[in-house]
């Protein structure tokens, strides 16, 4: 068994100017106290400056840990963003019978070890008054993308394995390759920045879209996954995508794009 930390911080849909003990929050609550039961959540609780919260669960991988998180009733409504971040937790001071049952045992870290540490996820979703129709369109257009996404020309022809291009100011600043295609239901391509060195270096991530038409709104879920250890493009994303799904709910919910 592996154990997570999940952080949430504020979404597209919190309430700007209330803290999270103001956030309507009970589904939240009542989802956490299910998985409590069940053993998959640890523990967990609200941070007191009121800016977010942290739990600790308990699974058997990332995308099961992932998967519990999209689950949740303040991420699919967008009051909560996510980040799932694997922990390797050191039972300090314990004689080895007495550790707790629910701790690894202590990692040893040495320079150069070469250790496999599984890398974090970013969840969000958000829900959109319009249709699964405009949301694709939204995601795959240029002529739109640029409207809410810092100006970025999204780039493709949309097939199974050709690039997609992110263009700003006539400059090519991310070469992705698209892996999965289902219109207007499933979007998916690899992520990787070439704008600055730090970032060409890393590997590509992943990115999934997933459209889900729930009542008279649009339920999109953005996961983003397969960073390597201590990535610089993880951490720069997990402060990106609540503005980029904040834009793009904002633009669909006003005047029909130009």
């Amino acid at each position: 068994m592996n154990y997570f930390i999940v952080s949430f911080t504020p979404g597209p849909a919190w309430r700007q100017g209330v803290d999270v003990f103001g956030q309507t929050l009970d589904q939240h609550v009542d989802y956490l106290n299910g998985l409590y039961a069940t053993g998959a959540v640890l523990m967990g609780g609200p941070l007191r400056d009121g800016s977010g919260g942290l739990t600790i669960l308990q699974c058997a991988s990332l995308e099961d840990a992932s998967s519990l998180v999209e689950s949740d009733p303040a991420v699919r409504d967008g009051i909560l963003a996510a980040v799932v971040d694997e922990w390797r937790p050191i039972a300090w001071g314990f004689p080895s019978g007495e550790r707790p049952p629910y701790l690894h045992e202590p990692l040893r870290i040495s320079r150069g070890s070469g250790e496999a540490v599984e890398a974090p996820a970013i969840v969000m979703s958000t829900d959109i008054a319009s249709t699964p129709e405009r949301v694709w369109q939204a995601l795959t257009d240029p002529d739109i993308t640029q409207q809410y996404w810092m100006d970025t020309r999204i780039e493709s022809d949309w097939t199974v394995g050709s690039k997609a291009i992110y263009r700003r100011h006539g400059q090519i600043t991310d070469e992705q390759e698209v892996l999965r295609v289902e219109p207007f239901r499933v979007l998916s391509y690899t992520f990787h920045p070439v704008f600055t060195e730090e970032f060409r270096r890393e590997p590509p991530s992943r990115v999934v879209f997933e459209i889900v038409p729930a009542r008279d709104m649009v339920r999109l879920t953005v996961t983003h996954d397969r960073f390597e250890r201590d990535s610089a493009v993880y951490r720069a994303c997990r402060q990106g995508w609540p503005m980029i799904l904040g834009n793009l709910k904002a633009l669909l919910e006003s005047d029909a794009p130009r």
